[in-house]
Parts: C-alpha cells; sequence; structure tokens
C-alpha cells in the first residue's frame, strides 16, 4: 500500500510560494552554512564544496523512530538540489555535499530521505537564520535516512547540507559504479529505478521532480559529462572542475553523470536545433560513425511526431563497456548506452543497424514521454516503458521503409502473452507494496503487453486522433508529473465514441490474457455469423486463477472461396454472436494480428483456414496465427500434427516474416523430442530447411538485404542445431578456428554450432576467454561455452565464473546459458550448488537474483527441498517472492507441456 502523505494542505498552501520562489533560484538566508571554501579531497584527489557550521553537538536520535513506509513523509518540500562531487574513477570511493533547497510545510523533528550504502560525514539544516546540527540514523529500514534535529524544524524556508561518501560500485551497474577499459577507469550511473540514493541523500520518488545544479571535480586528464550542459570548465593543476546549468525539473532516478578519458564525436542537430554528440571510450571515436549519423534524424522524426521540439538543451549518447540488466538508460540529456548496443561495426548487418535505430528512438522517445513527462508513481512505470517500446516502429518505417518489420510487433504480443500465461502474472498497472514491486515491474509485461495493448488501442481510436490524444496529454503536464488516467483521459477527449478508456482498464488492472474462441455458427432460422467466446488462457500446469473478463474489441476476418469480409465488434460478455454477410467457410478472429488475446479454433477451424483462408491474411495474422496455434498444441488442445503440417505452407511464402514462424513452431517443438526420435526429427529438419540453410550460409554478404540477414538469422542455427547437419557443423569448426575474423553478424552462431558440433573446439575458446579483452568477443565466446555437450569441458568453463581475475558480469552468461538447454542444465545445477556460497559472494545485492532462475528452473519437479534452499540463499534479493513463485511456475508448466507434447511428438515422427 501507498502510505498517505503527513502534509496537511494548509501547510503545503502556506509552503508553496517559498518553493515556488525556491525553484526560480531565490537564494535563501543561510548565514554561516551557505556555500563556504573549498576543502581538500581526501588524498589530494580534488576539491569539494563544503559547508562550514558551528560546531554544535549532534542531538541523540529520539528512542523510537520507525520505519515511515512505502511512501517518505514530504514535510521538507523539496524545491532543488546543489549537487558537488569528488570523482575519481580509479579510486573506489567519491566523496559530495549535496545541499536540498525546500521549505518545511509542517514543523517537525525528523526529516526523512533515502541513502544506502552511504557514509553520512556531516549534517546541517539552516533555517530561520540559525542551523542546527543533525542526527543521522541509517537503521531504521533499508536505504532510509532519518535526519533528528534535536527540536522541531520551524515551518518556512529551509536547506539541508550533507557531507558524504559513496562506494563506486565494481561488479553492479548501479549507483555510481566505475568499470575499466584499456587500462584507463571510467565512472558512470545507473539510478534506474531505487539506486539514486547509493549515489547521494535524495528523497528518491519520481514525485519530487526539481532542477539539479551539479559541480564535479575530478583528476585533469578526465572529462566529466552531465544531464545539462557545461558552464564551466576550470584546470587548477591536477585538478579539474566542471559546473553544469541547471536541469530542468527532473527526478532523482533520472539524474546522471559521467567522468573518464573520453572522446567527444559530433553528430550535428536535429531539426529543433538541439546538439548531439556520441561520447566513447578512448580509442573508440572512430567506430561512432554511424551512430552519429542516425542520432539527429531519430529525434527530428521524434519532434515531428510530438509536434515539439526536443524538450532539453543538448543529447548526448555516452557508451558503457558493459552493463547488467539494461542496454540504454533514457536520461536527460546524457542517454547512457552498453558500448556493443551503441557502436556498430563496418561489417555489421542491415538487421544489426536496424536494432540500433529501434533501440536509440526507444531511449529518445523516452524525452518526452517520461522525462517531460514524468509518473507520479511506479504503478504507472508502465506507461513510460510500453510507450517508448511502442513507437520506434514508426521511426524505423520512417528513416528506412525497406526496414519495416510488422513482425516485430507480433513477437512482442508473443513475448507478453507468455509471461501472462502464468497464474503468477502481475499486472500491467499492479500495485506497488514494497520495493520488490518497483524491481519486479521491469519485465515484458511492462514493456511488451503495454507496447501490445497500445498497438490495439491506437488501431481502435485511429492513428491520428490517438496521436493528437499524445499531444494534448504531454502539453498538459509539460515539466511536471501525470498518471495512466491522465493519459486514457486524454485519449477519451479526442475519441469519446472509441471507449478506449474504459475498455484499456479492463487490460491494465487485472492480471492473464483472455482466449477467445471463434466458432462459424449457420442456423437454418438465423442469420450466419460468428459465436465468440472470452476465458482466461491458463494453460496446463498453472495454478488456479478467478474470473476474469474484458471489454475485447474484436475485428473478424472471415470468407469462402468467393469473398472474405471484415467485421468487428465489443465482447463484454462471456459470450457473443457477430452477424456476418455470408457463412464462411473459415474465419480468423484477429484481424491484423494485434488483439491481445490467444484466438483459438478447433480442430475443423484450424484445418479450414489452414486450406482455404491462409493466403488471404496478411503476414502479421498468419505470425499471430502461428503463436496462437502453437501455445494450443502446448497446451494439449491440439495434436501436435496441426502445427508440424502448417511447417510447409509457410516456407512456400518465401518471406521472413513466414519462415521466422515456421523456424520458430520447429525451435518451440525442439527440446521436447524424445532421445530415441532425435534422429527422425533431426532428418526432417534437414528436408524441409536444409536447403535453405546451404544456400544462405554461415557468413553474410554485402549483396544481403534485411530480409536474406533476417532468414539467416532464423534459419541456418536451426538447421546446425535441430537438423544436426554435418556440413554446417564442420564448416563452423574450421571457421572458429580463426574466429576473430568473423563478421559480427555470423560470429557468436558459428561458435555455438562449432562447439555443439567439434566439442574440441571448447578447448581453444576456454584458453582465448582468459586472455580476451574485447567484451563484445567476451559475450560470444560465453555463448559458445554455454553450450558445450562434453560435462568435463563445460565443468572447466564453468570454472570461469569462480576466477577472481575475470569480471563475474562476463562469465555469468555461461552458468545462465548452460542452464538453460536441456542437455546441460543438469552440468550447470551441480556446479551451482556446489559453489552456491561463493557465486553469491561474487553477486553482492540484488545481482545475485540472477541465480534463481538457475536454481528454479529446468523442466523436472521442483522438490520442497530446493524451493527451501532458493529461500533461504536468495529470499533477501528484492523481488524475490515473485520472482520464486514464477520460476517454480515456469517448471511446472514445462512438466505439464512435455507430458502432452512428447508421446504426440514421437507419434507423429512414427508416422510414414
Amino acid at each position: 500500500m501507498s502510505r498517505a502523505v503527513r502534509v496537511t494542505v494548509p501547510a503545503l498552501a502556506a509552503a508553496g510560494a517559498l518553493v515556488a520562489a525556491l525553484a526560480a533560484g531565490a537564494t535563501l538566508a543561510c548565514g554561516p552554512g551557505g556555500r563556504g571554501g573549498r576543502t581538500p579531497a581526501p588524498g589530494g584527489a580534488g576539491a569539494v564544496t563544503a559547508v562550514a557550521v558551528p560546531a554544535v553537538p549532534a542531538p541523540a536520535a529520539p528512542a523510537r523512530l520507525t520505519d515511515p513506509g512505502m511512501r517518505l513523509p514530504r514535510d521538507l518540500v523539496i524545491a532543488g538540489y546543489d549537487l558537488a562531487l569528488t570523482l575519481d574513477p580509479a579510486q573506489p570511493t567519491l566523496t559530495g555535499t549535496v545541499r536540498i533547497r525546500g521549505a518545511v510545510a509542517r514543523a517537525t523533528a525528523v526529516v526523512w530521505l533515502h541513502g544506502e550504502q552511504l557514509t553520512i560525514r556531516r549534517a546541517v539544516a539552516s533555517v530561520g537564520g540559525r542551523e542546527v546540527v543533525l542526527a543521522v540514523d541509517d537503521t531504521i529500514a533499508r536505504g532510509k535516512l532519518a535526519l533528528v534535529a534535536p527540536a522541531a524544524l520551524p515551518v518556512g524556508p529551509a536547506t539541508i547540507t550533507l557531507d558524504y561518501e559513496a562506494r563506486l560500485a565494481e561488479t553492479e551497474t548501479a549507483g555510481t559504479f566505475r568499470q575499466q577499459a584499456g587500462g584507463d577507469w571510467y565512472a558512470f550511473t545507473q539510478h534506474e529505478p531505487l539506486a539514486a540514493r547509493r549515489s547521494f541523500p535524495c528523497l528518491d520518488e519520481p514525485d519530487v521532480k526539481v532542477p539539479w545544479r551539479v559541480e564535479i571535480t575530478t583528476p585533469a586528464g578526465a572529462r566529466a559529462f552531465a544531464n545539462a550542459p557545461a558552464v564551466s570548465d576550470e584546470l587548477d593543476g591536477a585538478v579539474r572542475r566542471v559546473r553544469f546549468a541547471p536541469t530542468e525539473p527532473i527526478p532523482s532516478y533520472l539524474v546522471t553523470y559521467a567522468v573518464g578519458p573520453f572522446e567527444v564525436v559530433d553528430a550535428g542537430t536535429s531539426a529543433s536545433g538541439t546538439p548531439h554528440r556520441i561520447i566513447t571510450l578512448r580509442g573508440r571515436a572512430a567506430d561512432a560513425a554511424y551512430a552519429a549519423s542516425i542520432m539527429p534524424r531519430v529525434t527530428t522524426e521524434l519532434e515531428r511526431w510530438f509536434d515539439m521540439p526536443h524538450p532539453f538543451a543538448k543529447l548526448d549518447s555516452i557508451t558503457i563497456p558493459t552493463t547488467t540488466g539494461f542496454s540504454a538508460m533514457e536520461h536527460p540529456g546524457l542517454v547512457t548506452y552498453r558500448e556493443s548496443a551503441l557502436l556498430v561495426p563496418a561489417d555489421a548487418s542491415p538487421l544489426r543497424r536496424s536494432r540500433l535505430i529501434g533501440l536509440a528512438a526507444h531511449e529518445i522517445a523516452h524525452q518526452w514521454f517520461g522525462n517531460l513527462v514524468t509518473p507520479v508513481w511506479w504503478d504507472d512505470l508502465w506507461l513510460n516503458e510500453s510507450f517508448a517500446s511502442w513507437l520506434p516502429e514508426k521511426v524505423v518505417v520512417a528513416l528506412e521503409p525497406t526496414w519495416r518489420r510488422p513482425e516485430d510487433a507480433v513477437d512482442a504480443r508473443e513475448s507478453a502473452l507468455g509471461a501472462d500465461a502464468l497464474s503468477t502474472a502481475r499486472r500491467v498497472r499492479q500495485p506497488i507494496t514494497s520495493e520488490g514491486d518497483i524491481v519486479t515491474a521491469f519485465d515484458s509485461i511492462t514493456y511488451a503487453k503495454g507496447a501490445s495493448l497500445l498497438r490495439l488501442f491506437e488501431q481502435r481510436v485511429g492513428a491520428e486522433r490517438f496521436r493528437a490524444g499524445v499531444r494534448a496529454y504531454l502539453r498538459a503536464h509539460a515539466r511536471g508529473n501525470a498518471t495512466a488516467a491522465d493519459f486514457l483521459a486524454a485519449i477519451d477527449r479526442v475519441a469519446p465514441d472509441a471507449g478506449a478508456g474504459a475498455m484499456m482498464a479492463t487490460f491494465i488492472d487485472q492480471a492473464g490474457a483472455p482466449r477467445l474462441t471463434a466458432s462459424v455458427a449457420c442456423p437454418a432460422d438465423g442469420p450466419p455469423g460468428v459465436t465468440l467466446r472470452q476465458e482466461r488462457f491458463v494453460p496446463p500446469g498453472a495454478g488456479t486463477v478467478g474470473p476474469a473478463r474484458w471489454r475485447l474489441p474484436v475485428c473478424v476476418r472471415a470468407g469462402d472461396a468467393r469473398a472474405q469480409e471484415e467485421a468487428c465488434t465489443t465482447l463484454t460478455e462471456p459470450e457473443g454472436f457477430l452477424a456476418l454477410g455470408r457463412c464462411p467457410t473459415w474465419v480468423w478472429p484477429n484481424a491484423g494480428g494485434l488483439g491481445y488475446w490467444r484466438s483459438h479454433l478447433d480442430r475443423g477451424g484450424w484445418d479450414a483456414l489452414r486450406r482455404h483462408g491462409w493466403k488471404q491474411m496478411t503476414g502479421p495474422e498468419r505470425m499471430a496465427a502461428g503463436h496462437d496455434l502453437f501455445a494450443a498444441v502446448a497446451s494439449g488442445e491440439l495434436d501436435v500434427a496441426v502445427a508440424l503440417d502448417l511447417v510447409p505452407v509457410l516456407l512456400a511464402e518465401d518471406h521472413r516474416a513466414a519462415i521466422g514462424a515456421a523456424a520458430g513452431l520447429v525451435a518451440g517443438l525442439e527440446p521436447w523430442v524424445a532421445p530415441a526420435q532425435r534422429r527422425a526429427f533431426a532428418t526432417w529438419v534437414r528436408r524441409h530447411f536444409g536447403r535453405r540453410a546451404t544456400a544462405l550460409g554461415w557468413l553474410p554478404r554485402p549483396s544481403d538485404d534485411l530480409q536474406r540477414a533476417a532468414i539467416r538469422d532464423r534459419v541456418v542455427p536451426l538447421v546446425a542445431e535441430a537438423g544436426a547437419d554435418p556440413a554446417l557443423a564442420a564448416t563452423a569448426a574450421r571457421l572458429a578456428r580463426r574466429w576473430r575474423a568473423l563478421p559480427e553478424a555470423a560470429r557468436r552462431d558459428v561458435l555455438v554450432a562449432a562447439v555443439r558440433g567439434a566439442p574440441v573446439t571448447a578447448e581453444q575458446l576456454l584458453a582465448d576467454f582468459r586472455a580476451e579483452t574485447s567484451r563484445p568477443h567476451r559475450a560470444d565466446l560465453a555463448a559458445a561455452l554455454a553450450a558445450v555437450r562434453d560435462p568435463a569441458r563445460l565443468t572447466a568453463a564453468l570454472e570461469l565464473t569462480l576466477d577472481a581475475r575475470l569480471d563475474i558480469r562476463d562469465t555469468l552468461p555461461i552458468l545462465t546459458g548452460a542452464a538453460g538447454r536441456g542437455d546441460t542444465r543438469a552440468v550447470a545445477d551441480a556446479f551451482v550448488i556446489a559453489h552456491l556460497d561463493a557465486l553469491i559472494a561474487r553477486l553482492p545485492g540484488d545481482t545475485a537474483g540472477a541465480l534463481i532462475g538457475v536454481l528454479a528452473g529446468g523442466c523436472e519437479p521442483l522438490s520442497q527441498v530446493r524451493r527451501d534452499l532458493v529461500e533461504a540463499k536468495l529470499g533477501h534479493v528484492r523481488g524475490a517472492r515473485r520472482r520464486i513463485d514464477q520460476a517454480v511456475e515456469r517448471v511446472e508448466q514445462c512438466v505439464a507441456r512435455r507430458t502432452v507434447i512428447t508421446p504426440r511428438l514421437a507419434t507423429w515422427l512414427r508416422r510414414p
């Protein structure tokens, strides 16, 4: 639950004028507590702005402080922050002074802030022309600081100043962290969602959206960057001091800075004049050419779509050597990217280049949706992320029309439906009752389901009206905070006839996804049509769920040999009837393929669709049908033959969407093949996919377009793995001997196929991994080592995770990758059990949560002993409860799926 804010309305009103003045830059009468002289930081590394205060003894903390709850009290209404840091990336800590400007809205002796893993050296409040030394208690609750005055602070202007030290994380990319590359040290930040409190004391909640003034003192050989442009950059001997302009109002999780020997590449400006730069590690500027060429174009297209200039003074894109749990972060003015995501090599495929445009469009869309307008609370995080996941496809189409991939939207829908198939699935607009709820909100429900719903309701409202509603929402709440209810109201105002707000609420305020069953109904005494029935989709192995009902905006495609038609309705009851003009031969209840539900037909309905309707459907409709067909097979509602008999039909289309769907069907069934049928299955795969895989080969060609590159990515690895193709395996083993010469687009797939087909290759790759300094290369090597079948060689690879000389962020994918494969999982599981404490010690804090999916994964029933072990060892991780429950349910669903599919697949493979 959310805790009510402990500020009276009269007090807030009295403080309002003060806060407005403070936000506008008014100066408080702070007396001796104002900005004083600069005190050298420990070790002479630099300087930090300090505060001179009288030597007044700190008061004793009250004996009965209690945790204030999920949302901190607002007795201090914050107007802005001044943050001064001394930061040398080569050192393990930073020193800082944060000056919090605001007003006391209700007299109080305790001011609550967030702070975690900080050492507070001094805390002082300047109020009423005097200074009060504050006691600091960080023992009440994780991540919270109680600042305690000897007597109540009076209502009125106030400044709280804290001097502190913070640790620079080295095995996490959270808070302020440092990484070494090419012998150089760099420092970065990642504060979303709950890590700003590791970098500085603050009120770390998204509705506290105020200006920040940042100053960084660092060694002279480094450069410093932050959200806002630098207004001064001064050298003083061995020290550099950079002051930045005040930011626009932003919450703490969007504050960022970076320090190191960076190189800067000018990237021009957007149409509105916003300057763009690409900031790389030393020696990597030459690799930023493609990013520099597309960033202003992406921003310009988004300015056109929003009909609004980019809302911040600059837009830098900066590289981080490696990240954990994210690829990029949308800080206003300084977007951070994993280096391998931003820097595109000269030999990159069109597919790789299109991915960068999509990723950049996601982060830059956030500058409006999330940064200009910010959610009030984390329960509406989904709106930020789903919007930024939905909009990039429009940017890609506008900038590179030949790269249009409508199937990506269907793939995202499938990802979300998979997550929603759990009885433990959370709601999109999930109530936030714990920090674990915040951490676990960054999942496919937020990103993929939210984006799928926006596509569905844009279709319902109409593209132009939907965009008009978005623009109105942004104008109404610019520089402030808003809720999803505000957004839905804006859409309803421009499209009152669509009922989109009430309809969408049924999707975001309850968990799970509908199953929509369509049956042709042509009674002799009534009009022809389709009977539609809705219920929650619950596969075998799922837990019990309660009743659910949605307002489904259904459009049905139906036809016969002579014609087809489309008819739409809103299904609000468990069952309804949709009249058609004529009795159809086939029916499909998801016109356009964007409907967020599992479409279900009986066996006769699927056969009719395949024989008569398939060629009349669009590509996205066929992909959605393929996904829903496999879901019905996996649930035991249809025989596996229905899916496999569809593969030749898909391949005959000779298009990346159809071929990708066919490859996906086969890859989804491959884990359920019994050992006795593996040879027969491999033969069948080669018969249908082998000729195309041989023609494509492992290596891209200069003449490849996006379609050819996408088909190669899906087909060649499938034939090498599921098809056990000896020629592809031999070629991969030969290419792997000089793997550094391989183009980026092929390297990982070739290495995986090489170790699968020629296990001795693993010995070479293991030795190469130890010596490799390139993180992208290590990532490819880790993927290959995770696929090694030989237990002894795989164990040798897994031991890299215990090597203190190696970064565990580079080696952990070997363990998680091996745990995710059926034929390597047993070795990975035994290794984790044998070394669990050592692995947890190397994965501090919440990063140890990566082991939950290893310990509670696979496709064998989990014993109570194993569940207890996971709880005991990993229950401390934020969000562990939901993650464990969902991991256990995935195992149970996997066991149920195997029970259904494996014998049916064996029967199908034995047929003539």
